[in-house]
């Protein structure tokens, strides 16, 4: 099979807060949660992916016959990826879901701005996963192509123009940088999730 995505569950790690009430909860969470690298504020939870792959390590294919190159009289050849594995990792801080301290009331509103904020994070794992999957066809739809002596020599210049072109466009911060993207605008869409409820209500005591 050609390049295929792997993926697990995400990481959750978690940070301590303080505070007897909700507004002193968030002002502990403003200071010192996790910032976010788009508008690189604190924000209470964070959901960051990394994306890896290694052309070193795949397969690659021919794409249709090799061919006699007329003006030189070379064989030119044309390769696909044959098997390679993208991997994503995604991980999430989040603070600790028990705060001792706050009224039976300030711990009903915690809870339920917990949960809505969980959710948010997962839907941010779901469009990586979906951009990884895009990203992936991407892989699987590029070609190379090699001149040489040799079928062989044609064979192999082909994979080393492919790998090539898949460092030139996905190497690096690449896929990262194409993710965060993502990640910016389904946070400036939703507001961080408050649109979906994740705002946690201070005024309760």
């Amino acid at each position: 099979m050609p390049a295929s995505l792997t993926y697990a569950s995400p990481r959750f790690a978690t940070y301590k807060t303080k505070g007897k009430t909700l507004k002193e909860v968030w002002d502990s969470i403003v200071k010192t949660g996790p910032v976010d690298p788009n508008d690189n504020k604190h924000v209470a939870f964070l959901t960051t992916t990394e994306v890896t792959f290694d052309p070193d390590r795949a397969s690659f294919t021919g794409d249709g016959k090799i061919k006699v190159e007329k003006r030189t009289g070379w064989f030119e050849a044309k390769c696909k990826i044959k098997s390679m594995n993208v991997i994503l990792m995604s991980y999430v801080d989040c603070p600790n879901m028990s705060v001792s301290g706050l009224s039976k009331t300030a711990t009903k509103e915690w809870r339920r701005f917990y949960e809505k904020a969980r959710s948010h994070e997962m839907e941010h794992v779901k469009k990586a996963v979906a951009e990884c999957e895009k990203m992936v066809k991407e892989l699987n739809a590029m070609r190379g192509t090699g001149l040489g002596e040799t079928e062989t020599d044609a064979r192999n210049f082909a994979i080393d123009d492919l790998k090539t072109k898949m460092f030139e466009k996905f190497g690096g911060s690449a896929m990262d940088d194409r993710l965060n993207k993502i990640h910016g605008a389904f946070d400036k869409s939703t507001k961080h999730g408050e649109k979906a409820g994740a705002k946690l209500n201070t005024s309760i005591e």
